[in-house]
């Protein structure tokens, strides 16, 4: 399911939430804010 692929993804990157995600891959340049 869609939140397991989230849960894994979290875990592989250590992070507990989305929001976090997204500041992950804004630090790590994976994506922008343009």
């Amino acid at each position: 399911t869609v939140k397991n692929h989230l849960t894994n993804i979290f875990r592989k990157i250590n992070v507990t939430d989305r929001t976090q995600a997204v500041l992950y891959a804004i630090k790590q340049k994976i994506v922008s804010l343009d």
